[in-house]
């Protein structure tokens, strides 16, 4: 949890061996929602937030429109585009090397983001908040 302007939100933390599928954001999104509720009533109409390059919309352009990624990040509403960051290197990549043209090219993203930040570009660690209606496709 933290304070944003006078308000708490709920932060929303991914962890490196999260499963992006719908239904397992779904069941992580309701057991947390669950959880305030019990423990904490007064929070149970929080915002949720989220601060991540996994929220970078030029992901969009690296993934195909099939992507859990891209449906993970459709939960939000990116309200700042956040700063340059390189975290994502360990995520993606499981190194912490700066040597981009040492990088590996498993999968598509890594090609994708590996081309990218080759060509001059660069990685944003975006700020959301998830959307109210969409963010969770389960009722509560």
């Amino acid at each position: 949890m933290k304070h944003i302007e006078d308000e708490i939100v709920i932060g929303i933390h991914i962890p490196s061996d999260v499963d992006f599928s719908p239904s397992a954001i779904d069941e992580s999104l309701a057991s947390a929602k669950r959880f305030f509720s019990e423990h904490y009533p007064e929070l149970s109409n929080a915002e949720y937030h989220c601060h991540s390059w996994l929220l970078d919309q030029q992901l969009r352009e690296m993934l195909t429109d099939s992507s859990n990624i891209l449906s993970f990040q459709n939960r939000f509403e990116i309200f700042d585009e956040g700063e340059i960051g390189t975290d994502f290197i360990e995520w993606l990549y499981n190194t912490r090397t700066t040597d981009y043209d040492t990088l590996p090219e498993n999968t598509s993203l890594q090609r994708n983001m590996k081309k990218h930040i080759l060509s001059g570009g660069v990685i944003r660690n975006a700020y959301g908040k998830l959307k109210e209606k969409n963010g969770f496709t389960n009722n509560f």
